[in-house]
């Protein structure tokens, strides 16, 4: 008797969801802590700061990461997209939107910070 470790569609979509929200409430615990660390750390590392406009971008980009990443969940809870090629031109565009805003800005403001950093370190 051979063993299938093929899932059903429906039982492999909905993993998938699973693992799409799971990553999603994971990319916003990160942003969120980012904001702490960057708030709670940045006047003690650095006294007198400068090019002081990067950590205002990293903030914005942080906060721009957790709003595309609640409204992507908040759009699954409510049921959908279940398959991407359903949604009509104006919903596929607003997904992918959301998705693009909430992971580049999230790599976009670690890279903020990161030239921050070495800019005031070096």
């Amino acid at each position: 008797m051979k063993l299938s470790t093929q899932l059903p569609d429906d039982k492999a979509a909905e993993l998938a969801q699973n693992h799409w929200f799971e990553s999603l409430k994971h990319l916003t615990t990160l942003d969120a802590g980012a904001i702490l660390l960057l708030v709670g750390l940045l006047e003690r590392m650095f006294p007198s700061p400068e090019w002081k406009v990067l950590t205002g971008i990293t903030l914005v980009l942080l906060v721009v990461s957790i709003v595309c990443s609640v409204m992507l969940m908040w759009w699954q809870g409510l049921g959908g997209p279940e398959d991407l090629g359903k949604l009509n031109k104006q919903g596929f565009l607003a997904y992918l939107v959301l998705t693009i805003g909430a992971f580049w800005s999230f790599l976009a403001a670690i890279v903020m910070f990161v030239i921050f950093s070495l800019k005031n370190l070096y």
